[in-house]
């Protein structure tokens, strides 16, 4: 399945849990989401100024605070956010961003479901994590969107209040991190030749019996290797004499 087609697939079918997805069609999605998102964690890292941020929180929390609040003035993100409760345009622009962030979401969540069925495997934990992780992340976005433009106090807060959680969520996200480096690997699996418990290969979901009999293609056996004729005369000798 080439990439065109692979992703208009998947993301037409945010809601399709069940079946199975081919490698192709899973690693075409995930692959330009992945160079997308590391696109932007590269861009953040280079430009975010780590430096100056690490010297102002030496001189105190006070002086830290001021500085970031300073800071998303100048870029412009508290105006941004400030907008986004005040203007129509706005509030319609941070929707089609939401409606369209939580619709790849799902439909990553989706194919990788079909991907883990294509493999034998239940996705049912992989669904817990995903799900829940992104949960999360949202929680936070809106949290952030509330507090900002209530000044470097409750920033700085609410900054303090998610350290306090992340330090009482250590062992769970653990547990989470693992989980979901064990999916990922899943995804390089190849999946399973014939019909398992999920449903027949992808792409011969409306096939009948009759036809899936006829595409399918029996896995080569090994077989012994030939042997000489002096071989087979001394296997027959063998025999003869015992």
């Amino acid at each position: 399945m080439g990439p065109f087609r692979s992703i208009l697939r998947v993301m037409t079918h945010p809601f399709t849990y069940a079946g199975r997805a081919s490698f192709s069609e899973y690693w075409w999605f995930a692959g330009l989401t992945y160079l997308v998102y590391f696109g932007i964690v590269i861009w953040f890292y280079t430009s975010f100024p780590f430096e100056e941020l690490a010297s102002v929180a030496a001189l105190g929390e006070e002086e830290l605070q001021a500085w970031l609040y300073g800071k998303f003035v100048e870029t412009g993100a508290l105006e941004w956010v400030a907008a986004a409760f005040t203007s129509g345009l706005a509030w319609v622009g941070l929707a089609a961003y939401v409606v369209f962030s939580i619709w790849h979401y799902l439909a990553w969540c989706a194919v990788g479901a079909r991907r883990l069925h294509d493999t034998g495997r239940s996705a049912g934990l992989y669904l817990l994590i995903y799900i829940w992780s992104y949960l999360i992340s949202i929680g936070i976005g809106v949290g952030f969107g509330v507090v900002a433009t209530s000044g470097p106090e409750a920033l700085a807060a609410f900054a303090g209040l998610l350290s306090l959680i992340n330090i009482a969520m250590i062992p769970l996200s653990i547990i989470f991190l693992v989980a979901a480096l064990w999916y990922f690997i899943c995804m390089f699996f190849p999946g399973d030749p014939g019909k398992n418990k999920f449903g027949p290969p992808p792409g011969r979901e409306g096939m009948s019996v009759a036809a899936q009999a006829e595409a399918w293609v029996a896995p080569e056996v090994p077989r012994a290797p030939a042997m000489s004729t002096d071989d087979l005369r001394a296997l027959r000798q063998s025999r003869m004499n015992g």
